[in-house]
């Protein structure tokens, strides 16, 4: 029985598909760039498949694996390069492009010598990352011992 395509895996799933959509497409057309070209491409991709800007740690996840992320905030140069792009006008393509490229300005700390292996699997009835993420808040708010602390119960404490 063939898995429907449309299902979700959420937390960054298409992110990863973004990115290695970039990277490997800059391989395939000879024009390898570096992890810092792929990421800001794959930022451009994504908010133009997006059709909105997000934190970008995702993408920068997907690229650069753990860190500590600070988003860019070019924000007003992005979006005007998805204007662009929706509008099809190859005419202002290149300067668009150029401008968000050249104002691209997110920091990033990387985690050397932490390593993590992931697995891509399908789920067959994917999922929606703001509903998980909205569960996992209720869960930690119901068991809370601190009314100001949603993460103030044993559990939470034994993860820090």
């Amino acid at each position: 029985m063939p898995l429907d395509p449309s299902k979700k895996t959420g937390l960054g799933s298409s992110a990863a598909l973004i990115v290695s959509f970039v990277a490997s497409t800059f391989t395939l057309l000879g024009l390898a760039k570096g992890k810092d070209e792929i990421h800001m491409h794959s930022q451009a991709l994504n908010a133009y498949v997006q059709e909105k800007v997000g934190s970008g740690f995702d993408i920068a996840c997907s690229v650069f694996g753990s860190q500590t992320y600070s988003r860019f905030t070019n924000v007003k140069e992005l979006m005007a390069l998805v204007q662009v792009l929706q509008s099809m006008d190859s005419d202002s393509f290149a300067e668009a492009l150029n401008r968000f490229l050249s104002t691209f300005d997110f920091k990033l700390r990387s985690f050397k010598g932490c390593s993590l292996e992931l697995c891509l699997i399908d789920v067959n009835s994917g999922s929606d990352t703001k509903l998980m993420v909205k569960q996992v808040l209720d869960w930690a708010k119901a068991r809370q011992s601190d009314p100001d602390d949603m993460f103030s119960n044993d559990l939470c404490h034994r993860l820090n």
